[in-house]
This record gives structure tokens, sequence and C-alpha cells, in this order.
């Protein structure tokens, strides 16, 4: 029994070795070669890259994320992008349970339906969102984080009490799913909306 409480850990911790393994198959592609290009220089002069995404698309903290991991070609992104995966898949098993996890058997399944998940989605949709360093930070990143803001943002709802204090963590993760792709910051204002209106 004490091995169970742990399995759905130990599913998570499959998923993210075979993401290693697939990652050392992923080099720069399409518009990473434009990032990787001038990664070096947009990190020697952060206030004007920033400045210049901030113009153009809004997107700062994701394209900043992104020059930093192709700084040197796509060595770094192999090593950060099976993590950011792994933590979707515990992200949305952990949504989806909506109640402690410790020693629920719900867990375990969860785990393994969200790590097959990421496994078997059709290539032709994977090595466009999730293995294409430009598309994953631009939509995997800004989904993790909206999702973690939802649930964080209900739980704390949930807990609102006469004293009820400001969560600025919460705060944060709402700042960065505006401040990402339009998706995710229409997401956000959708949770902020209909969450509010629920519990009132």
């Amino acid at each position: 029994r004490e091995n169970k409480r742990y399995l759905g850990y130990i599913i998570l911790l499959g998923l993210l070795s075979i993401m290693f393994l697939f990652h050392r198959y992923i080099f720069l592609y399409a518009d990473d070669f434009y990032y990787s290009r001038d990664a070096v220089s947009a990190m020697n002069n952060i206030p004007q890259y920033a400045l210049k995404e901030l113009k153009s698309n809004g997107r700062v903290w994701i394209h900043l994320l992104l020059q930093l991991q192709l700084i040197d070609k796509i060595k770094y992104f192999r090593l950060v992008n099976p993590f950011a995966i792994t933590f979707g898949a515990y992200l949305i098993a952990r949504v989806s349970l909506g109640e402690k996890i410790k020693g629920n058997n719900k867990f375990i399944g969860a785990t393994l339906i969200t790590s097959l998940f990421f496994l078997i989605i059709p290539v032709q949709i994977s090595e466009d969102s999730i293995y294409y360093a430009a598309c994953s930070l631009n939509y995997l990143y800004p989904s993790c984080v909206v999702l973690l803001y939802g649930y964080l943002m209900i739980k704390e709802y949930e807990r609102m009490e006469n004293d009820y204090k400001v969560n600025f963590f919460v705060v944060i993760l709402a700042l960065l799913s505006g401040a990402s792709s339009q998706q995710a910051g229409m997401i956000a204002i959708g949770f902020t909306i209909m969450t509010t209106i629920y519990f009132i």
C-alpha cells in the first residue's frame, strides 16, 4: 500500500524519462533558427528586447524564456521541455481530481491517462505544438500557467473567509496568463469572471 501511494509519481517519472529520450532527436526547426541566431544579442540587451516584444505582440516573458532556452542552440530546450511536459501531465491529473492526492488511488489512473495523452498525440500535432521550441513556449507553457491559475483561484475562493488576504502568487499567475498568448489571456479572463460569478 505504501508503494501504491507513490505510483502516480513513478508514472510521471516514467513520462519524464521517455521525454528525455524523445528530446535527444529534436533539433532547431523553422522559427527556432531565427530565435537561436539572435538569442545572445537579445540577452545582452534585455530592456531593448523586452520593449520590442512588448510592442510587437506583448509576449515578453514567453520570448525571454524562449531566447534563454535557445541561447546554446537546442541544448537547454532539450533539458527544460521534458519537465514542462511532465508538469503539464501532473497539472491536468491534479485538476481533474479536484481533491487531495495523498493516498488517492484515482491519482494513479489520472497520471497514467495524462501521461499516455502526451505520448500518443499524433506526430502531426505534437511536432508543431510541444516538440518545436517556438510553439511549445507559445502554447504549452501558457496553457500550464493559465491552468494552474484557474485551479489555484478556485482553491482560494474555497478557503475564503472574512479575514481573507490576497495571495500574490495567484495574482502573479494572472498577470503571466494575461501577458502570454491571446488564447491563454482570454481563458484567464474567462476563469476569473466565471469563477467569481459561480462563488457569488
